[in-house]
């Protein structure tokens, strides 16, 4: 090899190792910068796609009995818990909280439509309205048998047609199928609302398609068995909660969900209660405001104790003795 043998020369090698090194060194900043601004691009996107989702949703909350199709610029995924919506970007959690909303919803939603429905929830009185949510590629199927065919075909009216439920007979369940049907259609994400009796669950949790099993009953109010690892129990009251129970994935959100409601009617039942209270001390004798009253009281009670038999025949109680007071002439409650 050639070595430069004056002094001159060694210098000249000296300054091309700096430029190439100081190079190099330059091109690793910019283009570790570049990837960094864009990971934070992406990241600055995605919460203001979290932002106006969470925006979105509290607006649409004081809708009555509405739905509609939320059209966002890009496929996001976006995560349902009890307390609001979670986002990832870039290795990190980004969550909204939306405390004063309940909200039933498919755990994960991966989608660029974001479908949403509302009810008032009454018992007896207007509680609250309920936010359901759901994406075009998550189907559901309500699987009856011939006892409980008329009240899943009745539920599934409710339904806005936007939301993806088709009522099934248990005897026509053909797992192969729904899979190879999902997997056609690009559905992600396949829920087993039964009815009935489960069946075929051992199948339905072997689908390549991402699917999941809820066993709810058909009275007015009921259990509600979701088969995860194991089976897990929890209860519902009204159709309304049907609903909930239809969109939610896991047991741990609906409950909480569940504990939510109840948290809201026992507030609101605080307020009719006082209500009744006011009317007692400046009614005549004829109004039956003290017994409407311990009726309610003991409707705030049930509620926070979750005792949801009992709940159900106590707000059937409350309609007949409201009922009464209009017999009565008199002030009615709700």
């Amino acid at each position: 090899m050639f070595l430069p043998k004056d002094k001159k020369g060694v210098e000249v090698v000296f300054v091309w190792i700096f430029v190439v090194i100081a190079g190099a060194v330059i091109i690793a900043f910019f283009v570790s910068f570049a990837f960094r601004h864009a990971e934070t691009s992406t990241a600055v996107t995605d919460i203001r796609y979290l932002d106006t989702i969470s925006s979105i949703i509290t607006t649409f909350a004081t809708s009555l009995e509405a739905d509609k199709t939320i059209n966002l610029p890009t496929k996001v995924e976006v995560l349902f818990h009890c307390d609001g919506i979670l986002m990832e970007s870039g290795g990190r959690e980004y969550n909204r909280q939306i405390p004063n909303h309940i909200i039933f919803g498919t755990e994960r939603l991966a989608d660029d439509k974001i479908l949403l429905w509302t009810v008032p929830w009454r018992l007896p009185y207007t509680i609250t309205n309920l936010i359901y949510t759901s994406s075009p590629h998550v189907k559901y199927f309500l699987i009856y048998d011939s006892a409980s065919r008329n009240f899943v075909n009745e539920l599934a009216s409710e339904i806005p047609s936007r939301f993806l439920t088709e009522p099934m007979d248990v005897r026509s369940l053909n797992i192969e199928n729904i899979d190879k049907d999902s997997e056609l259609r690009q559905y992600y994400k396949n829920k087993f609302v039964f009815f009935t009796t489960p069946q075929k669950v051992d199948e339905i949790k072997n689908m390549k398609t991402d699917s999941s099993i809820v066993q709810i009953g058909k009275d007015n109010y009921g259990d509600i068995t979701f088969y995860e690892e194991t089976e897990k129990t929890s209860k519902y009251i009204g159709n309304e909660l049907i609903y909930g129970a239809i969109f939610t994935d896991d047991y741990d959100t609906y409950t909480c969900l569940l504990e939510k409601t109840m948290n809201k009617h026992s507030q609101i039942t605080s307020l009719y209660a006082e209500k009744a209270r006011l009317l007692l001390i400046k009614s005549v004798a004829q109004c039956s405001y003290s017994q409407i009253k311990s009726t309610l009281d003991r409707e705030k009670t049930l509620a926070q104790t979750l005792n949801i038999p009992e709940l159900y025949k106590n707000s059937q109680l409350l309609i007949e003795e409201n009922r009464l007071l209009d017999n009565q002439d008199c002030s009615l409650i709700f």
